[in-house]
């Protein structure tokens, strides 16, 4: 099953677009494209198999290969490239967006770094690794992926096809000797100000002055320390008005683009007594649709980044204001899209551990075994990809949830986790547990009710309601299935009943909303692979609902 950008693929000019629009500078060699692959018991090939498409997963039909990597093997890449002429200026760095599960990365021979964790990004700086002048340099890449069995995070790879290797953009720039790493950057609205830290690198330290420059005006900061930026006079972000406001940051000899929004999402109680989302200060039911960003094609990896950026336009077409992303961490442009789009992420970490494991009444998630948690490193793993994934996002404005577990899987010491990440990242609200095992503590309670029918209550302990699952309602489109057989909560023979069906939900919705529901979350935007209950066929050629209609629907005025 092809998407239409798969079937308009040339294997040419592979999702050539800057991969990280947060931190933008004018040096970049793409590395996507034809590589050598084999496939091993662990040892280095002697002789590759064949090419592959990177970045799309072994496994997928854009790939070339469609093969997949047992837990036990080991996946081989290998390309050579030179640097372009006047290239480097300084420091080379080799950027990796993501790598399923663990990779060892070589150049021309030489370790340059290692990284377990299959959903962000990873680099290392190769400048010594390179061979001098304009010679021809070998990039060579192992991976392993022990899938269910190892430590990291499978997401919903237990669910569907799974997939391995290289699926992000792989990439090199060239930075001065001393340059800025990253930035954090801190929205405060109501207080009129935005906090930026500008982290050095190389040869920068903390400190040393740099400059940001903001609607044409400078300001002077410490590298490596916070600083308070005036933005009197600027617009909030929100679905309807989603503002961004470019940024400019120099440090010595580097110079990098970046932007941000301002923007603030709280639990308050409204003039009712209700406790709701506020947005920036006014209430805001969130009105969210499940994505899990799956390409019948490219499997994680979308086949164009047009391909991704229409995804996110089906959201806004059919009238919803979020996205609950479920087990996948997507490409930094992804976020993009939805910032200047204005569509809010819950952003949901990756399962781990324990496939699956229903709510059981009086079960504590301390019970590491119970949870497939025994083992320490599984434990301290999943900590590290929450580290991760907090900084690599800490700057999207669209990003205002973070999700730490889904139905219960791989959950564990729930509260220590939430201080953790309120520690890593104080301006986001937490879901606890999605669905999962509630431990009564948080500000609001995230629960699920799949079906015709909604099934909910009160919370006991007064915390603000999120449904976020809802519907798993299904129709079949002739032509447009993964396969004969499919699934869902209910399975409706036309169109029209599943739109009733919908339209039924949507009047609940309605109705507990204006008893207190704070948001929901429908499942979902695509079909995905057996499972029949998107708005849109996998293979994105059809909406089973025209948006112009979805989008009255789903409307939950507050």
């Amino acid at each position: 099953m092809l998407t239409p950008y798969g079937e308009k693929f040339s294997g040419e000019d592979i999702l050539p677009q800057y991969p990280r629009p947060q931190l933008i500078r004018d040096s970049y060699l793409n590395l996507n494209g034809p590589w050598d692959y084999a496939f091993t018991a662990g040892e280095e090939p002697a002789q590759y198999d064949g090419q592959i498409l990177v970045p799309f997963p072994p496994e997928s039909p854009l790939s070339g290969v469609e093969k997949a990597l047992g837990p036990e093997g080991a996946l081989w890449y290998r390309r050579a490239f030179r640097l372009p002429e006047g290239f480097r200026r300084g420091p080379v760095l080799l950027h990796f967006g993501a790598v399923d599960q663990e990779a060892e990365v070589f150049c021309n021979g030489q370790l340059a770094l290692t990284h377990a964790g299959g959903y962000t990004g990873f680099w290392a700086d190769i400048t010594e690794l390179l061979t001098e002048g304009d010679g021809e340099n070998i990039l060579t890449v192992r991976v392993r992926d022990r899938l269910t069995s190892g430590p990291c995070s499978y997401g919903g790879q237990k669910r569907y096809t799974a997939w391995s290797g290289i699926w992000q953009t792989v990439w090199c720039e060239s930075v001065p000797d001393g340059y800025v790493s990253s930035l954090r950057i801190v929205p405060l609205p109501e207080e009129n100000v935005l906090e930026v830290t500008v982290n050095p690198g190389g040869s920068a330290g903390e400190g040393d002055a740099c400059t940001v420059t903001v609607d044409g005006v400078e300001y002077a900061l410490a590298a490596g320390q916070a600083g308070r930026i005036p933005t009197d006079g600027l617009e909030l972000w929100s679905p309807e008005t989603p503002r961004l406001y470019g940024m400019q940051v120099s440090l010595g000899k580097d110079l990098v683009h970046s932007y941000f929004a301002l923007r603030s999402l709280t639990l308050r109680r409204d003039s009712q007594g209700h406790r709701r989302f506020f947005l920036n200060g006014s209430p805001i039911f969130f009105n969210g649709v499940l994505y899990q960003g799956l390409w019948p094609d490219g499997l994680s990896t979308p086949p164009t980044d047009e391909a991704l950026l229409r995804d996110v336009k089906a959201v806004k077409a059919m009238g919803f204001n979020a996205i609950r992303l479920r087990d996948k961490v997507e490409c930094p442009r992804f976020y993009w899209h939805c910032d200047r789009l204005g569509v809010m992420v819950l952003q949901g970490l990756p399962a781990g551990g324990r496939p699956g494991l229903p709510p059981l009444p009086g079960v504590r998630d301390n019970s590491h075994a119970l949870f497939g948690r025994k083992d320490a490193d599984s434990r301290n793993q999943f900590k590290r990809e929450l580290r991760e994934t907090a900084q690599q996002l800490m700057n999207a404005p669209s990003v205002v949830i973070w999700e730490l577990f889904d139905e219960g899987r791989g959950q564990f010491d729930t509260d220590s986790l939430c201080t953790y990440l309120d520690e890593l990242d104080g301006t986001r609200l937490i879901d606890r547990a999605s669905g999962g095992v509630d431990q009564g503590y948080g500000v609001f309670k995230s629960v699920h009710s799949l079906g015709p029918r909604l099934r909910l209550r009160a919370d006991s302990k007064g915390r603000a309601l999120l449904l976020s699952a809802c519907g798993g309602l299904g129709n079949r489109t002739e032509g447009h299935c993964w396969s004969a057989k499919n699934t869902a909560n209910v399975l409706y023979d036309s169109p029209q009943r599943l739109a009733f069906a919908v339209q039924e939900l949507f009047d609940q919705i309605r109705d507990q909303a204006g008893q207190g529901l704070a948001g929901s979350v429908f499942c979902q935007l695509t079909d995905v692979e057996a499972e029949v209950t998107g708005f849109l066929t996998y293979d994105r050629k059809r909406y089973k609902i025209p948006p112009v209609h979805l989008r009255k629907m789903i409307q939950i005025p507050l």
